[in-house]
């Protein structure tokens, strides 16, 4: 069918199926309040100049596949009961989808939108499609609800793309999206699972302060310009492995998951920063960091990233190291399960719990593979010459003495699997460390050298005192084997001296971190 002149249906009733596939409409074509009872069809229609479709109803499915609407497409405040498929269609003009609903899914694969996209406040109850949608000018989805789940795979949005305060409630896919414009997504809330994977943020990335209440990944995500991530929530897993950040980051005030048991899943559910690349790391920025927060650096330089109000005594990585026994095990726990599944036979049910103990077996295979202890303390090592750098002496101090713990504790590992030697050699490392953490808090302590001084002069005195009275000449005498200028050949004598070495030392050391600290730059 071709329309010459302007076409009004305006509150028009189409009782049975309506089909206007492959229809031209040569000028304006206005459907507004129109009411479809069943299915209607406009695939491959033409539409050249504005299409009106304003609180219009589509009882059945409306399919626009490849439909071209060279003007603007309206249809605000329009109602959807069934599909809606715009798949292939092209918006020449601006399309309006604000305040309409979709009761089921909606397809717009491949869809080409040359003007303004609005979507805000749209509601949309089944699953969403925008796989390879292409969006010229803005697109704004702000305050729209999504209840199913979203495809925005390999989309590309020229323009400026908002989601500000949009609801998604099923799983969400931005993989490898483009975003050449500026992306919002402010007070977005995510209910099911996110991703970003390898998405590309050309200009500014605004994700303040979003809610995501499953696991989100920003894995191989690419961001060129300024990426605001202050006062997100994270409820689950959150990853930005191997992603990439040109210019400043903000991560100021972000709630991180925090510890709660140490179950396996628990220990697998964490913040990821893991090789992360920045190129301005001075421009990078972590505000209040406290807590049990669940937080891996390992593999990413955080030497020169700001750090404010952040506190480091329980670090994450570090406690993964120290359960990595667990993981182990339920690694063997896993591998046991898929075996009796594959024994067994079972049907789609146990296909799917395979598949899901596959990932889970890979998933534990590459977080065993990273967590070394060489990996942990470049870690902790980066975080004290962070410190160290901005003069915060009494954090660097703390770390230290952290490092020295985990390298103490390690010592003793391996039991039965190392040789005699290995293990002869850890255990006398492993009394030294002791031994130098007992006297000096591995040199990060002043106070602890004096005090056993103090007591070694004062204990070898009474000592001395008891078999050679009175008491002060064996305290002056003891302080003089201390200080190693006393020398009468006595076994008493030989011992002390041989701790007052120690102690001195271990004094001189301290004193010397303290007031000599250099900082490196």
């Amino acid at each position: 069918a071709k329309f010459g002149g302007k076409a009004s249906f305006l509150r028009a009733e189409f009782e049975g199926d309506a089909s206007f596939s492959k229809a031209e409409f040569e000028k304006n074509a206005d459907f507004s309040e129109a009411k479809f009872e069943k299915n209607v069809i406009f695939s491959k229609a033409k539409l050249k100049e504005n299409a009106n479709f304003f609180k219009s109803t589509f009882s059945g499915d409306a399919r626009f596949l490849y439909a071209t609407f060279s003007g603007d497409a309206s249809f605000p405040d329009a109602t959807f009961s069934g599909n809606a498929v715009f798949s292939g269609a092209k918006f020449g003009g601006d399309a309006n989808f604000s305040k309409a609903k979709f009761e089921k899914n909606v397809g717009l694969r491949g869809a080409k939108f040359e003007g303004n996209a609005v979507f805000s406040k749209a509601e949309f109850k089944g699953k969403t499609g925008f796989y390879k949608a292409e969006f010229k000018g803005n697109a704004s989805f702000s305050k729209a609800e999504f209840g199913g789940n979203v495809r925005f795979s390999r989309t590309t949005f020229s323009g400026d793309a908002s989601f500000s305060r949009t609801t998604f409630l099923g799983n969400v896919h931005f993989l490898n999206a483009t975003f050449l414009g500026n992306a919002t997504f402010y007070e977005a809330k995510f209910g099911g699972g996110v991703s970003f994977f390898s998405a590309a943020f050309l200009r500014k990335a605004g994700f303040s302060k979003a809610k995501f209440g499953g696991s989100v990944t920003f894995s191989g995500a690419k961001f060129e310009e300024d990426a605001n991530f202050s006062e997100i929530k994270l409820e689950k897993s959150a990853s930005l492995s191997n992603a990439e950040f040109n210019n400043s980051v903000n991560f100021s005030r972000v709630k991180f998951p925090s510890l709660k048991d140490g179950n396996p899943e628990d220990l697998l559910s964490y913040a990821s920063f893991r090789g992360i690349y920045f190129r301005h790391p001075k421009k990078v920025v972590f505000d209040g960091i406290e807590g049990k927060a669940k937080i891996s650096f390992i593999g990413t330089d955080i030497s020169r990233v700001v750090f404010r109000n952040c506190s480091f005594d329980f670090l994450f990585d570090e406690y993964l190291l120290k359960n990595r026994e667990k993981l182990e095990e339920e690694l063997e726990n896993v591998k046991e399960r898929i075996n009796r599944i594959k024994k067994n036979e079972g049907g789609e049910d146990a296909d799917e719990e395979l598949k899901a103990l596959e990932n889970h077996r890979i998933k534990l295979i590459h977080e065993l593979e990273n967590l070394t202890l060489d990996n942990v303390l470049s870690v902790i090592r980066m975080l004290r010459d962070n410190f160290d750098h901005c003069m915060k002496y009494e954090e660097s101090g703390k770390l230290f003495v952290k490092e020295m713990d985990l390298k103490r504790d390690y010592l003793l590992k391996g039991g039965e699997k190392r040789k005699l030697t290995d293990k002869i050699s850890g255990y006398v490392e492993w009394l030294a460390y002791s031994l130098y953490r007992i006297m000096g808090l591995y040199g990060e302590s002043i106070a602890r050298p004096i005090f056993w001084v103090l007591v070694t002069i004062i204990m070898f005195g009474i000592f001395r005192g008891l078999f050679s009275p009175p008491l002060m000449k064996g305290i002056w005498e003891s302080l003089e084997a201390f200080m190693q200028l006393r020398w009468d050949g006595s076994s008493l004598t030989l011992v002390e001296r041989a701790i007052s070495v120690l102690n001195l030392g271990v004094l001189y050391t301290s004193a010397q971190r303290k007031l000599k600290r250099r900082i490196r730059h």
